[in-house]
């Protein structure tokens, strides 16, 4: 879910809001975001260089003290709110997606 756009050193900055809730089994290994162009309510799959690549900058916990330069965060058995930073290119929009990988062989 988008909460907001901030200004920050590497341009404007998309923050995305997500929540992990784990199985019995906390099974959840790796929370992966990833970010695309939004055009007219979709996402373009192959972004052209005139229009530029959003960047996941970072994923963070909110419910504790975790958090992960770049896309990908080790989940450890958490669950709860997690946030997603996202670069925005110039005149775009962007939206933000997130799967939880579960543990090899669960």
């Amino acid at each position: 879910m988008f909460q907001r756009l901030e200004a920050g050193d590497a341009g404007r900055i998309a923050v995305f809001l997500t929540e992990v809730t784990q199985d019995a089994l906390r099974s959840g290994a790796k929370l992966i975001a990833s970010a695309s162009v939004a055009v007219e309510g979709t996402t373009l799959g192959s972004v052209d260089d005139t229009v530029g690549r959003p960047d996941v900058l970072s994923v963070r916990w909110l419910d504790g003290n975790a958090e992960t330069v770049g896309d990908t965060i080790d989940l450890g058995g958490r669950e709860g709110r997690f946030e997603i930073r996202v670069r925005v290119p110039e005149d775009c929009a962007v939206t933000a997606d997130a799967d939880v990988i579960p543990e090899a062989g669960t």
